[in-house]
């Protein structure tokens, strides 16, 4: 019986610890997509601009 409660509540701490990690991965993967959209639509608008003087 013990090894089956200290088993739970180890699995308990790791999934906690897992999910923390995900988020603070998660904040970090949120600021370099929005870098990424944020130079893709300067990219595209600098384009756009060359186009148009092209035409």
């Amino acid at each position: 019986m013990k090894i089956k409660e200290q088993t739970r509540k180890l699995a308990a701490g790791c999934s906690k610890h897992c999910f923390e990690v995900v988020d603070k991965l998660t904040k970090s993967a949120q600021n370099t997509v929005l870098r990424l959209q944020i130079e893709l639509t300067k990219s595209v608008t600098s384009i756009r601009q060359g186009e148009a003087d092209v035409v």
